[in-house]
């Protein structure tokens, strides 16, 4: 299974609470999310955000809106992201950051297509090494084994 991991937190260095401000009356990580509805290989969504108090939040907005997540250690994003991905069953990461509105769906699936078509021969595919879109539009995809 194709699952797209949204990596979320309110303790954001540079702007605290970013991925829960609201941009016309919707959260930041509402048009993550939604977005991301219209990749035709991601098969799960899942916000994987940290157990500090802080991040209830995201908790409480993923729960109202029927999106899967996952907490974890606040310290470690990696075993986030392996945590979330096991407890989902997921085989193949897309690795999506919550501060991102304009993902690209279409932009998501070509590094998906691109992954998937070479998938006996790769284990990691992205458009950031070397860059190849601007920031913003950041999709990295990996074996979860």
């Amino acid at each position: 299974m194709i699952g797209a991991v949204i990596q979320a937190r309110m303790s954001s260095i540079r702007l605290t609470g970013k991925v829960m401000m609201e941009i016309l009356g919707r959260p930041l990580l509402w048009y993550v999310v939604n977005r991301l509805k219209y990749c035709r290989r991601i098969e799960k969504i899942i916000v994987a955000t940290t157990d500090n108090p802080k991040d209830r939040v995201i908790v409480e907005f993923s729960e109202n809106n029927g999106i899967d997540y996952f907490c974890g250690n606040e310290e470690d994003v990696l075993d986030r992201y392996y945590q979330a991905s096991a407890k989902f069953n997921l085989n193949h990461i897309v690795r999506i950051t919550s501060d991102c509105p304009m993902i690209d769906p279409e932009i998501t699936d070509n590094v998906v297509e691109e992954y998937v078509k070479n998938i006996n021969d790769i284990d990691y595919v992205s458009n950031i090494h070397p860059r190849s879109y601007p920031i913003g539009l950041d999709t990295e995809i990996f074996s979860f084994y």
